[in-house]
């Protein structure tokens, strides 16, 4: 048995001796989230036999270790054996961990006999498992880093790229301040160093801009600059930098100072503090809830945590105790901790978050004052900010949430002393909403952002294909993602407007992929609200055309319900779509009569399933509907899959495509593994 979603890259690799299932089963999970592969086997003979089959391709692991429950063993004795076979001279050796009951000393001794420093409780978290074996199977990095230099004066970009190649690093420079974004999203660098003083912005505004976007939010930035003042100094790092040189710089202390920041933001991404789970883990938990509709009564609770060098071990530590079973708390970034949890009604969770808050905030007092001065203070004098957002109010992604609770842990650092706030923010746009409503002003302001989420085929040829959503940052720092940017915009009379940037930045993604070589299919939505304009077809074709994408056209989105109101024009505009080349999607297609009409009318390649369809149509039916959409040359996607149930149907279905939280929620890289998914289908 094994967790067989293929992990990113070339990943480490735990060999499991257990016939513990349900632990295999937990553990799996937490250790693929660090970029860990887990193969459960369930005797030492099905040990021996799985490593004779890996043989010499356990040397291109990055690292591997064998893990033993004691339960597996018989005796206790048995383990002697095993590592003494582990390290036969016609297979690389292997370390070898040892999980045993913490109180019981014939395992300790078995151990200790067996000259096995390495042995784990084995009543411990999955998690806390999982950061412990991911220590053990921590190696040096198989590629070089990558330093993006933001710095207006080639000389000074020369010469700290040179410094930093000599030392195995891999560089860019960039000179043009306003092309630091596509700089960002195209090399996407381990660190920046940037530059404090450019011709019209600043590095601090840069660094606020770069870590807006959710991907980079915690992209380590260290600046380098001419500024000798310490106070301008502290602001930089303040404002949001890592660390701070002045220059003129030693090579030796620039070397130093990347290289310690790198390994910092390596550990803190791949190991977090005991207790606390990969924000990865958080988010396809949170997706995971939400497309299932297992929302009331829970809750998602950020402690935003004082930024002065300190790690989260000791807020990690505090709140523990007040944590449940079913409870997950996660790592977000340097400084927050995002707990998921379920408690009984508003009151509920709103206790708990204050429960959280005092722990932290005591633990927090504690490590800095004598006991004598632990009284008199607040939560904002140490720094401690406290937030949480119900699950109802999640706007239907789990990113959005996590910014949701962090919105309201900062206002409860700035305005409340530290004291528990509760997102309560209304999100509704009245039908004559202006500029001073944040959201809107947020779109007129050109905020939005495109997210990618993968389309992976079950079968056939592997093709790289992904379908590009929006999501808005406001004024006010929240995430708000599709399924609320669509109602606000035609609210606010801005669809069109929202409509035309997708289509402009989905083009601008295919050019970045076109220019690295990559053949994408990536899937664009249009509405058709504003499709009577001839000129609706016209700026796709010169869109194209502009970006020379000839050879690597996108896939126009189109769905039910637009497509059955305005049928006349649907087909027409369709028909002169497919005579660009240009491919149709129809999304949202449900069983009946409307769905057989848009159907026949229009020449569609793929057939997005509307979700109930695929949640609530008898197998049977659902059979015969896939077979006659196929039967027309179109190819099936199923949407919103959550997990094993739903793929089982996909497969009995034989259903083309899925997509969904179980593979992927949207990211802001197209850069999922499809070829790693080969070996689980």
């Amino acid at each position: 048995m094994s967790f067989n979603l293929a992990a990113p890259g070339n990943p480490a690799l735990v060999l499991f001796l257990s016939d513990n299932l349900d632990l295999a089963d937990r553990l799996g999970p937490v250790l693929y989230t660090q970029g860990i592969d887990l193969h459960t086997v369930r005797s030492t003979n099905e040990l021996t036999a799985c490593l004779g089959t890996l043989g010499p391709s356990l040397d291109g692991q990055e690292s591997a270790l064998v893990l033993v429950d004691s339960e597996s063993l018989s005796d206790p004795e048995d383990l002697t054996a095993l590592a003494s076979s582990l390290h036969a001279e016609d297979r690389p050796p292997l370390d070898l961990v040892y999980l045993a009951p913490p109180t019981d000393v014939r395992y300790r001794l078995a151990a200790f006999r067996a000259s096995l420093n390495d042995c784990l409780d084995a009543d411990s978290e999955p998690v806390d498992l999982a950061t412990q074996l991911a220590a053990r199977l921590e190696a040096a990095e198989a590629q070089p880093a990558r330093i993006l230099i933001v710095d207006d004066q080639p000389v000074a970009a020369l010469v700290a790229a040179r410094v930093l190649e000599a030392a195995g690093m891999r560089t860019e420079r960039v000179s043009d301040p306003m092309a630091v974004l596509e700089a960002v999203q195209r090399f996407e660098p381990n660190l920046v160093l940037m530059d404090l003083h450019m011709p019209g912005v600043t590095g601090i505004e840069l660094t606020a801009i770069i870590r807006g976007r959710e991907r980079f939010s915690n992209l380590p930035i260290v600046f380098l600059s001419a500024e000798l003042d310490p106070h301008r100094q502290l602001d930089a790092l303040r404002l949001g930098g890592d660390d701070f040189l002045a220059k003129p710089v030693e090579p030796s202390q620039l070397v130093s100072t990347v290289r310690a920041r790198l390994k910092r933001f390596r550990r803190a991404a791949r190991h977090p503090p005991p207790g606390l789970a990969p924000r990865e883990l958080l988010l396809k938990a949170l997706d995971r809830q939400i497309q299932t509709g297992t929302i009331e009564d829970w809750a998602t609770i950020y402690l935003e945590c004082p930024k002065d060098g300190r790690d989260l071990t000791g807020p990690a530590a505090a709140i523990r105790p007040l944590l449940e079973s079913e409870d997950l708390a996660a790592r977000v970034g340097d400084r927050g901790i995002a707990v998921l949890a379920r408690r009984e009604g508003d009151a509920g969770l709103a206790a708990l978050a204050e429960s959280l808050g005092m722990a932290v905030h005591r633990g927090l007092r504690q490590g800095r004052l004598n006991a004598d001065e632990l009284d008199g203070l607040d939560s904002s004098d140490i720094g401690l900010g406290v937030g949480w957002c119900p699950l109802t109010a999640s706007g239907g992604a789990g990113v959005t949430l996590i910014s949701r609770a962090r919105h309201a842990a900062r206002i409860s650092l700035r305005d409340a002393a530290g004291l528990p706030v509760a997102y309560t923010r209304e999100t509704e746009v009245s039908t004559d909403a202006s500029l001073r409503n944040p959201i809107v002003a947020a779109i007129f302001a050109g905020r939005l952002q495109l997210l990618y989420q993968p389309i992976v085929a079950l079968r056939g040829a592997m093709v790289e294909r992904y379908e590009a959503t929006p999501r808005l940052h406001a004024l006010d720092g929240e995430l708000l993602p599709p399924a609320l940017i669509g109602p606000l915009a035609r609210r606010a009379g801005l669809s069109d407007r929202v409509d035309c940037w997708m289509l402009e930045a989905g083009l601008d993604a295919l050019r970045l992929c076109r220019a690295t070589g990559r053949s994408v299919e990536l899937f664009i939505h249009r509405s058709l609200g504003t499709a009577t304009d001839e000129g609706w077809v016209d700026r796709i074709r010169d869109g194209i055309a502009a970006r020379d994408l000839i050879w690597l056209r996108p896939v126009i989105q189109l769905q039910l319900q637009d497509a059955d109101l305005q049928l006349e024009l649907a087909a027409r505009r369709a028909r002169q779509l497919v005579r660009l080349g240009v491919r149709l999607c129809l999304n949202g297609l449900v069983d009946g009569e409307r769905g057989a009409r848009v159907l026949d009318a229009l020449p569609i390649a793929y057939v997005r399933l509307a979700s109930t369809v695929l949640r609530n149509l008898p197998l049977n039916r659902l059979n015969e509907m896939v077979s006659r959409i196929q039967g027309r040359g179109a190819q099936v996607i199923a949407t919103g899959v959550d997990g094993p149930k739903a793929i089982e149907r996909i497969y009995r279905a034989r259903i083309d495509l899925i997509q969904g939280p179980y593979v992927q929620p949207p990211m802001e890289a197209m850069d999922f593994d499809f070829l790693g998914t080969e070996g689980s289908r």
